[in-house]
């Protein structure tokens, strides 16, 4: 027997269409999600009790196509969006404020995901054929994977295999393509 589910509530806000959410827990506690899409707007929502704790606009103005939140190096939580023109944001949570605005893609960023070193990495997806890793303190682009029969990389997630990170990309094809770590990351 499946149990019954009742909708417990609406979040509304936006003004277009909502392309992608993720959901995180505060350094206090709160369950939140971030939502962002065509509005150019990515919206930041508390679930108990259901309300907007806040608004980031793009900059420059901007289809929100992904989104992630991390944990900063130093200790803050941040939110990064990918954008329709290549741009990536990268926001303070509990400022609400733009840390850096940057364009290294030149397709649009369908995906990220995150992973940590002692140096503090980020990876990036774009929707183009190449997928970008980041040092999240300094912002240094580290490493490119060229995806040559790749394109518009849809998902990206990372996972640790006998110690080495591994990334797993796709794009909406039958096949998956699986990079792995084959040295560590410095910069």
């Amino acid at each position: 027997m499946l149990n019954q589910w009742k909708k417990t509530g609406t979040l509304q806000g936006h003004s277009d269409t909502i392309i992608r959410l993720v959901i995180f827990t505060t350094l206090d506690g709160d369950t939140c999600l971030a939502s962002g899409g065509e509005d150019e707007t990515i919206k930041i929502w508390k679930i108990r009790p259901m309300s907007l704790v806040g608004t980031f606009e793009s900059q420059p103005s901007c289809t929100v196509c992904a989104l992630t939140v991390f944990l900063h190096p130093d200790g803050r939580m941040c939110l990064a969006s990918g954008h329709l023109n290549g741009d990536i944001c990268l926001w303070d949570l509990k400022s609400q404020t733009l840390v850096k605005a940057f364009r290294e893609h030149t397709a649009p960023i369908w995906s990220f995901t995150t992973f940590t070193q002692k140096n503090g990495t980020m990876c990036l997806a774009s929707g183009g054929n190449v997928i970008k890793i980041w040092n999240v303190e300094s912002l240094e682009l580290m490493r490119e994977l060229g995806a040559p029969d790749e394109k518009n990389i849809s998902n990206l997630i990372t996972l640790t295999c006998h110690g080495k990170v591994c990334l797993v990309s796709c794009n909406g094809t039958s096949k998956m393509m699986i990079w792995e770590e084959k040295e560590r990351l410095t910069s």
